[in-house]
C-alpha cells in the first residue's frame, strides 16, 4: 500500500516508472518491474493483454542472485534495504 524508495538499486537519473499504474496484485500472483525502467518489458507493458500483467507464483521457478551481463557490471545481487518493512505476503 506504499510507494518503495527505489533509489538506492535503480541506476541514477532512472524514474521508478512513466507509466502510470495502480495494482492491487492478487494472492497467488507478482507484479514484476524490469530494474531498467524505460526500456523493460515488464507487467506493466501486459496490463492490457490476458492476465493483466500478473505473474502466476507457480511459474516462478529460480531467484535471481547475481548479474553476469554485462560482465563490466557483474556482481552478486542482495535484497534493497527499501524492502525490509515490506511484509511477506506469505
Amino acid at each position: 500500500g506504499k510507494a518503495l524508495d527505489e533509489r538506492s538499486y535503480l541506476p541514477k537519473g532512472t524514474e521508478p516508472s512513466l507509466i502510470k499504474f495502480d495494482k492491487r496484485v492478487p494472492a497467488g500472483h507478482l507484479w514484476m518491474m524490469g530494474d531498467n525502467r524505460g526500456f523493460s518489458y515488464d507487467s506493466r507493458g501486459h496490463m492490457g493483454g490476458p492476465g493483466g500483467g500478473f505473474v502466476d507464483e507457480d511459474l516462478v521457478v529460480g531467484k535471481v542472485f547475481s548479474l553476469i551481463w554485462p560482465w563490466s557490471r557483474a556482481e552478486i545481487v542482495h535484497r534493497p534495504a527499501t524492502f525490509e518493512g515490506v511484509p511477506d505476503a506469505r
